[in-house]
């Protein structure tokens, strides 16, 4: 495509430079028309049960109980499905543990699976009771990581 350049100078017969790249326009272009599907928000809590049992099962434990079931009364009720529970992941990631009691939480974690429990890893410092707790309430764990394990008798 060519453009036609009505400069004075053009005009003359001199040379303008040609600039590189896309020309550089003056007024922006309109913005396009809004549709109802742009506009519309879409709520969290409308999402089938389901959904949201299988979107919150991916969270860290860490993060199911410090936030996530704090959301609302329809996420914390969720929170309890033993599904979400089955596995169990009290990894470490960037989070400041100095406010969580990562025992408590992990054996809360382990009470709500209702002897579900197939998963779990634990990268804070494991106790000999809190590995007791959790193979007492259950014995089908098919996969346990522990990242540091505290023996009693270091303690």
């Amino acid at each position: 495509m060519s453009t036609i350049n009505l400069d004075n100078q053009n005009l003359m017969g001199k040379k303008t430079p040609r600039s590189k790249g896309k020309p550089k326009s003056r007024t922006p272009p309109p913005a396009p028309p809004e549709t109802e599907t742009e506009t519309e928000t879409r709520n969290w809590l409308d999402l089938p049960r389901d959904v949201t049992v299988s979107i919150l099962s991916r969270l860290r434990a860490i993060d199911v109980l410090g936030s996530a079931q704090k959301v609302c009364m329809g996420w914390r009720n969720i929170c309890k499905d033993p599904l979400i529970w089955r596995t169990v992941d009290m990894s470490n990631g960037d989070c400041d543990f100095g406010a969580y009691d990562l025992d408590k939480m992990c054996r809360h974690a382990v009470d709500r699976s209702r002897g579900n429990l197939v998963d779990i890893n634990i990268e804070h410092n494991c106790t000999d009771d809190l590995l007791k707790y959790i193979t007492d309430r259950r014995s089908g764990i098919r996969r346990l990581r522990l990242v540091r394990m505290m023996a009693k008798h270091l303690l």
